[in-house]
């Protein structure tokens, strides 16, 4: 991805009419194997029609179609565009995907004509899901968008070929505004009015000492935001890359940001820029990152290092014509490949460790400058119901090392471990927000949640700092139900252990909330696990299979009842259609050869032609083009073979 992005950034025109060219020849091509075929397999197709004429096949059909008939329900075709980014700066890059979705295969075009702007294919994928049984194809076609100049273009509609049909995308409309890096290094390097071009021979002649003063070509830097940290503190860093815009160069490997001692994280992409020094223009890549100290002591960070590949002009031979020189390409003369490394400086830092004085018991490692934040969810309750206490800490510092506050007051509550998300940083990524849900359960009326206790370290004072949070109110929810008159059990104690008489009068009626004595707890078993729903689950079943085969074989019967005539009428109206694909074509022709089959099998040999071209055209290397004398070739042998039949 750093090697990417750093091509973008360092490559000049010459480089990237070089890339363009490539990355059009990436594309996917397939093959297929060929599939000869014989008169044996012919007879071995009349005996499988044989067998698919008796009577019980109908119903294992029905059973089997049952099963697998989600495999292959077929998706419509959908045809879109997208565009990576709608407005960029003059030079830079744009990525142009066109999906095609529910389609075996597609036809896309190439290249794509408008005015300011070269669009080549650079390359496809092919992506297959199955979900609920139901599989569906995707293919990305991807096109690589080159600005010419600046201005509002409007990119037309994509005609895409997809199984013998055609569709077309929406526009889209791209924007190409500002001057970018590369459009500022040509003024940087005016070109001579006598011999457009052509390389100023200034600059072809400074060329030649280039390597030896490297920091004419490139050079690095490092910086760090503070040089005096604590141990576990985050510190961002800075890496910036600078290379001559005259000159064009690709890096050869990853960035070099090894160090002992120290916490590295990962770098971000990196940011384009131009910037000059000493009256040259730089294109200038800057990198992001944060790094944190492991061991108290002096520790030194860096050099970044980075590998480039760079494209020096050479000087022509004096005795050299102009007119020979001009035909050397644009560049203006002849280029060398050469090796540069780019190396940063070196920083000293110096690491103290944490004070022991005043650290709180509950300090988990949190440095920084910090606030918390709590709420609970819900705020009404009922006995019983689940209460999550969200805790939030927002500020700059190693947010991620933040661990969960400690909870305060939990006497008569049960705590559940708590989950926690960080939120999305800044711009810079020192500032972040961390969020822990706790979720916590009372047996007991509570007014209130717990409190929490959350300490931290600041390192501009150099003090511990303790944030607390008051515990939230709650109102419980009265209970609506009736308590539960005492048990058998109870009543039978109480009588034994009290000599009074019982009152007179009717005995008082069970309360809704009185379990009835004939109720079994078999009956709160899940489903799955009662036999009467296993027992009717398998009849409705058995039924539906039935139901499926009886429905197959009626479809069986109705089909089989069209007369051969009509069959063939209705497939010789088909084969007139000029739009159908060779696939489909080959299919309905080999179809029709089938039913004349069906009539007289000495026809084979007239026919046999059809059925070999339907499997070169699904199974072959050959190419998938119906031409017209072809498809008349088709049409004469079968209207031959139906004039014989009559005969």
């Amino acid at each position: 991805m750093q090697i990417l992005s750093l091509n973008r950034i360092f490559h000049n025109d010459r480089d990237e009419e070089t890339a363009k060219a490539h990355k059009v020849r990436q594309f996917i091509l397939c093959a297929g194997a060929s599939y000869p075929s014989s008169s044996s397999s012919f007879q071995r197709t009349l005996l499988l029609m044989i067998f698919l004429r008796q009577r019980l096949f109908p119903l294992f059909l029905g059973i089997l179609l049952f099963f697998i008939s989600p495999l292959f329900a077929a998706s419509d075709v959908q045809v879109s565009s997208e565009l990576s980014r709608h407005r960029v700066a003059a030079g830079e890059i744009v990525q142009l995907d066109v999906t095609v979705t529910g389609a075996q295969e597609a036809d896309v075009p190439h290249s794509i004509a408008v005015d300011g702007l070269q669009i080549n294919l650079a390359g496809q994928s092919k992506q297959v899901q199955m979900v609920n049984l139901s599989v569906s194809s995707c293919s990305l076609y991807s096109y690589i968008v080159i600005p010419l100049r600046t201005g509002i273009f409007t990119i037309p509609p994509i005609e895409v070929r997809a199984d013998g049909k055609y569709f077309r995308t929406q526009p889209q409309e791209l924007i190409i505004e500002g001057s970018s890096a590369s459009y500022r290094s040509r003024a940087q390097t005016p070109l001579s009015p006598n011999t457009p071009g052509i390389m100023p021979s200034s600059v072809q002649t400074s060329a030649k000492n280039a390597l030896s003063s490297n920091h004419q070509i490139g050079f690095s830097e490092l910086s760090l935001s503070k040089k005096r940290l604590y141990v576990g503190e985050v510190v961002p860093a800075e890496i910036r890359f600078y290379v001559d815009a005259r000159y064009s160069a690709a890096p050869r490997r990853n960035i070099d940001f090894s160090n002992e001692g120290l916490l590295v994280e990962r770098l971000s992409d990196p940011l384009s820029s131009t910037e000059e020094r000493n009256g040259i223009l730089y294109n200038v890549a800057t990198f992001r990152t944060f790094v944190s100290a492991v061991k108290p002591g002096p520790i030194n960070i860096g050099p970044a290092s980075l590998e480039l590949a760079v494209d020096l002009p050479m000087a022509s031979p004096a005795d050299m014509p102009d007119v020979f020189a001009q035909l050397l390409g644009r560049s203006g003369g002849i280029t060398q490949h050469r090796s540069l490394t780019l190396k940063s400086n070196q920083v000293s830092l110096e690491v103290t460790p944490l004070p022991g004085e005043g650290r709180p018991d509950n300090f988990s490692g949190a440095i920084g400058e910090f606030k918390i934040d709590a709420m609970a969810l819900p705020q009404k309750y009922s006995l019983g119901d689940p209460i999550t206490l969200v805790l939030t800490i927002e500020g700059d510092g190693n947010i991620k090392a933040i661990g969960m506050p400690q909870l305060t007051e939990t006497e008569g509550w049960k705590i559940y471990p708590s989950t926690d998300r960080i939120g999305e940083a800044d711009a810079a990524g020192l500032h972040g927000v961390k969020t822990f849900e706790t979720s916590m359960i009372t047996q007991e009326p509570k007014t209130s949640t717990p409190g929490s206790l959350f300490s931290y370290f600041n390192p501009t004072t150099g003090k511990y700092v303790t944030l607390t949070t008051k515990p939230q109110p709650l109102n419980i929810i009265p209970s609506t139900t009736s308590p539960l008159p005492p048990s058998p059990v109870e009543t039978k104690i109480t009588a034994s252990s009290s000599p009074k008489a019982l009152p007179s009068g009717p005995p008082a009626l069970a309360t809704k909330t009185q379990p009835l004595s004939h109720e079994s707890l078999k009956s709160w078993q899940p489903l799955l696990y009662r036999t009467q729903y296993l027992i009717a689950s398998g009849v409705l079943l058995a039924l539906l299979v039935l139901l499926t085969a009886y429905l197959g074989f009626e479809w069986y019967e109705k089909k089989a009842s069209l007369l051969p005539e009509q069959q063939l009428k209705k497939l010789w109206s088909e084969l007139q259609e000029e739009e159908l694909s060779p696939q489909i074509f080959f299919n309905k022709a080999a179809l029709y050869a089938e039913l004349l089959l069906k009539q007289d099998p000495a026809r084979f040999a007239q026919l046999e032609d059809i059925f070999k071209r339907r499997d070169e055209i699904h199974y072959g290397a050959r190419e998938r083009v119906l031409r017209a004398h072809e498809r008349a070739k088709i049409l004469e042998k079968l209207t031959a073979a139906q004039s014989s039949d009559h005969s």
